[in-house]
């Protein structure tokens, strides 16, 4: 093998195990180099679950030290990193769980780790600034109305089936965690994950204020995106947006 050839075939048995000609190659040169082989795969796989671990912290406590080392193996072997910064590692892992078959019956995992995947971006998102109360005091509110309120650039919405935050909140305190605690599965939550200075904030939000926020997103008015809706709830979400920086910029309108 040439070089190039030979660093392919170590890549894809670090992974899929050790290729024939990778063993053949390990033997004529000495019986050490398979046990080597071994000792560095293991430290791969050691460092690649301690990061997924740490990406997806909800995850581990739910399924527990055990569940989530043999699940990290499997996701390792079947997505190893595609790029040398570990930033984007691990980024399709909640597609992952949704598939895996020995998580079919935990159908809310993939929701929350799309939400601990949202917060490991919302702190590695561009450092840009954003509106506060101030920016928006003196603006009429016929001018408010028609203006476009670009989000956050950090901003994920979730909008799942599940009870996404509420078992989300439960996973951050593990040791307080006992069997009377009653969560319904079968009520959905949305959550907006943003990066407000250098705290990483999750609110929850019913749907109203989700479709409001995305609606915005999409580049609708104030007045559009509110349009139907129920005026309490909006008013009360552009000040929670407005107080906790979900906001990047005004565009006010022409018209």
């Amino acid at each position: 093998m040439n070089a190039k050839q030979w660093q392919y075939e170590f890549i894809q048995s670090l992974f899929q195990g050790l290729s024939s000609e990778l063993s053949q190659t390990f033997a004529d040169e000495s019986t050490k180099n398979v046990e080597r082989f071994s000792v560095y795969q293991n430290n791969i796989f050691y460092s690649l679950s301690k990061a997924l671990a740490e990406l997806y912290p909800s995850i581990k406590v739910l399924v527990g030290e055990e569940f989530f080392q043999t699940t990290a193996q499997v996701y390792i072997r079947e997505n190893p990193p595609k790029t040398a910064a570990m930033v984007y590692f691990s980024w399709d892992f909640p597609n992952f769980l949704e598939d895996f078959e020995h998580t079919q019956t935990l159908p809310y995992l993939s929701d929350i780790a799309r939400l601990d995947l949202a917060r490991h971006r919302a702190y590695h998102a561009e450092d840009l600034p954003v509106l506060g109360p101030v920016d928006f005091a003196h603006l009429k509110q016929s001018t408010l109305d028609k203006a476009k309120l670009k989000l956050n650039s950090s901003t994920s919405i979730i909008n799942s089936l599940y009870p996404i935050f509420s078992i989300w909140q439960m996973c951050q305190q593990p040791e307080n965690n006992d069997a009377d605690i009653n969560i319904n599965l079968e009520q959905p939550e949305s959550v907006i994950v943003l990066r407000n200075n250098f705290e990483v904030l999750v609110f929850s939000i019913d749907d109203t204020t989700s479709d409001f926020y995305q609606l915005l997103s999409d580049g609708q008015t104030i007045c559009q995106s509110a349009a139907n809706k129920n005026l309490e709830t909006i008013t009360t979400a552009l000040a929670l947006g407005i107080e906790n920086g979900f906001f990047e910029s005004i565009e006010h309108s022409n018209d």
